[in-house]
Formats: structure tokens, sequence, C-alpha cells
């Protein structure tokens, strides 16, 4: 989708202790694929980092400078962020950090 951003650190479909190798299901069974080739990523796996986030969020180009999908938002714009991962208090983990 056009107005969607996907950074997918990507460690769920490649882990070994998934049975469906390349793919996220809704149950163990193989229900509902939540994940598979077709999915487009934009930033996946080493490319999801602490300072790629930011510049998506600034609209700033990622990684390669003006090559990569950010926010491209205004003062009227509504954007929702949906984040998910390890953390605790006052502080979220994930994979460079």
């Amino acid at each position: 989708d056009e107005n969607i951003i996907l950074l997918l650190a990507d460690e769920i479909p490649a882990n070994p202790r998934n049975p469906f190798k390349n793919t996220i299901s809704t149950t163990a069974r193989r229900g509902a694929t939540l994940f598979d080739e077709s999915t487009q990523i934009d930033y996946r796996g080493d490319d999801v980092t602490v300072d790629n986030i930011r510049k998506v969020l600034l609209g700033k180009g990622g990684d390669d400078e003006g090559k990569r999908r950010v926010l491209q938002t205004d003062k009227n714009s509504n954007v929702l962020i949906y984040w998910t991962g390890h953390g605790g208090d006052k502080f979220f983990k994930f994979q460079d950090v």
C-alpha cells in the first residue's frame, strides 16, 4: 500500500524455530499468512536502525538519501505508528541497540 512504510527486523521468518520458513502465520497450524514473498518491505534486517527510523519519521530519506520511502506529511497529516517488540519502563530495545 502506498500509505504504509514497513520496517521489519525480519527475524521471525528466518528464525530456525519457525517451521514454515520465510513466512509468518497466525497459528502453528499455518493459519492466515501475515508475511510472504509478496509483502512489500521498505526497510528490513540491518536497515532497521535507530538512525533510519529517525530519518523515516522526519522525512529525510533513509540510508540511500532520497531513494528510500519516508513519511511525507505536513501539519494536517494523521500518522499511526504501530511499534512492537521488547522493552521496559522508559526504553524500547531493538536489534542495533
